[in-house]
């Protein structure tokens, strides 16, 4: 059986991306008319847009390509491997500043000391595994926005495991679903 090609929805791409520049205006820490707007900010409410456009153009280009283990071993890769080098290069700067005012006390100003709070080396370990947007910190750490990078690609595996077992059993896709859509709300 020939699988089908993938359909490039370039307007899709349009949208993801004005999502992604929304959120970004949202965390620019600045006190303007704009970033004040009630538009701006409720822009985090474009995180959820931007996942549903991503799930759909997931599903579109991998929902008949993963149909065996091996298949979402690579899926896994292929999807680790765009999320994960921003996401420890970003987190690097953040480690490099908190050995700057570790270094220099005058860079400290009026908060904690290095390394301590959301700042802390255990939290360092969960964003260092992309573990911080699955529930095992109590708060944002470190990069905060990054809790989305890491409920991503936690998404995208449990897409692919459903999509492997699912293969020639469309109930199980559904089933899963029921159980586990629930749960996430």
């Amino acid at each position: 059986v020939r699988a089908r090609s993938a359909v490039r929805f370039e307007v899709l791409d349009s949208w993801r991306g004005a999502c992604a520049l929304l959120v970004a205006v949202f965390h620019f820490p600045a006190a303007s008319a704009l970033s004040q707007s009630p538009f701006i900010s409720s822009s985090y409410l474009f995180v959820d847009f931007f996942f549903v456009l991503s799930g759909f153009v997931i599903m579109n280009s991998y929902g008949t390509r993963l149909s065996s283990p091996d298949q979402a071993k690579r899926f896994a890769i292929v999807r680790f491997g765009r999320l994960y080098p921003l996401h420890v290069f970003v987190l690097g700067a953040y480690v490099a500043f908190e050995l700057l005012r570790l270094a220099l006390p005058q860079l400290r100003g009026s908060g904690g000391e290095p390394f301590t709070g959301a700042y802390d080396l255990g939290s360092l370990i969960v964003n260092l595994f992309l573990l911080q947007g699955i529930g095992l910190e109590d708060g944002l750490t470190w990069n905060g926005p990054s809790w989305s990078i890491s409920a991503e690609f936690f998404t995208y595996l449990v897409f692919a495991a459903i999509m492997v077992s699912a293969v020639g059993r469309a109930w199980v896709a559904f089933a899963a679903a029921a159980v586990i859509l629930p749960l996430l709300i």
